[in-house]
């Protein structure tokens, strides 16, 4: 764990509105008695003493509305304050762990995948080549399909049948398939 760096707590002798609101001098004096821990508190989660002094003004602004309203009083001044500042540091550490998890997906998005480009090349030069093995109707039919229409939307744009345009297709498709795999077994057995 880091040591304390030091920050000193400045002193103050009288209320006085900032940033995050009014600061009343008992809640600020009960801060200036914990930063000390406070201060290593945020040094161990932030690694940050300067947001760590930010957080515990912020949490003095809060406490100090709290503590005006004479319906709630608050028991314990200081347990109640430090409760508040740990709940802003961990609030803080949670965005700057979102912060960096989003950009890593960005760099992630960004990065060029080497072992998926010439597999995407191997893909398209394959399915190019399956595609010019095919007859003319059987070339549309799989175009059309690999837009997204649907065999009843292929027969009913061609006024033809679709459980025929289907099985026409598979069994084409079948055919093909078999020849692929007569010639991969051959091409196989040259080799060795």
């Amino acid at each position: 764990m880091s040591e304390s760096r030091g920050t000193i707590w400045p002193p103050l002798e009288s209320a006085y509105t900032d940033e995050f609101g009014h600061i009343e001098p008992e809640v600020y004096k009960a801060a200036g008695s914990l930063w000390s821990r406070a201060e290593r508190y945020a040094l161990s989660k932030l690694g940050d003493a300067a947001t760590g002094l930010r957080l515990m003004i912020r949490a003095v602004a809060l406490v100090s509305r709290k503590h005006a309203a004479p319906q709630e009083p608050i028991a314990n001044l200081t347990a109640y304050l430090f409760q508040t500042y740990k709940h802003l540091v961990l609030a803080e550490l949670e965005k700057e762990n979102g912060h960096r998890r989003r950009e890593a997906e960005r760099r992630a998005e960004l990065e060029p995948k080497p072992s998926t480009v010439p597999a995407d090349l191997d893909r398209k030069i394959l399915l190019e080549q399956i595609t010019r093995r095919m007859d003319e109707w059987m070339r549309e039919v799989f175009e059309l399909l690999i837009l997204g229409y649907s065999f009843e939307e292929i027969g009913e744009a061609r006024g033809k049948d679709a459980h025929g345009i289907r099985t026409k297709y598979n069994k084409q498709l079948h055919q093909l398939t078999n020849q692929l795999t007569a010639e991969t077994d051959t091409a196989e057995r040259r080799k060795s």
